[in-house]
C-alpha cells in the first residue's frame, strides 16, 4: 500500500507550513497487486491514527474503487448472541 495523499477540508486557517490533521488519508493499490490482508489494513490504521484512512484500488482500465476503513473492530463470530 502506498500513502498517496492526505485530504484536508476547505478552511481559511489552512497553511502549508502547519496544515494540522487531515480529514482522512488515501492509500492506493493496484488490482494486479493481489489482495490486501487484514494485518496490512490493521497496521495502516495504527500507523495513521488518529486520522482515518481510505483505500483506493485502481484497475488497468482506470476504474477506481474507494473503501473507507475504520478501527471499530470485528465482532466475534464464535460467541452466542445474547
Amino acid at each position: 500500500l502506498l500513502l498517496a495523499w492526505d485530504a484536508y477540508p476547505p478552511d481559511q486557517t489552512f497553511s502549508r507550513s502547519a496544515p494540522g490533521l487531515p480529514s482522512f488519508s488515501v492509500l492506493v493499490t493496484s488490482y494486479n497487486q493481489g489482495t490486501i490482508n487484514f494485518t496490512q489494513v490493521t497496521q495502516c490504521i495504527q500507523e495513521n491514527d488518529p486520522v482515518p484512512i481510505k483505500i483506493a484500488t485502481v484497475s488497468d482500465s482506470g476504474i477506481v474503487v474507494l473503501f473507507g476503513v475504520v478501527s471499530e473492530g470485528v465482532p466475534p463470530m464464535n460467541q452466542a448472541s445474547s
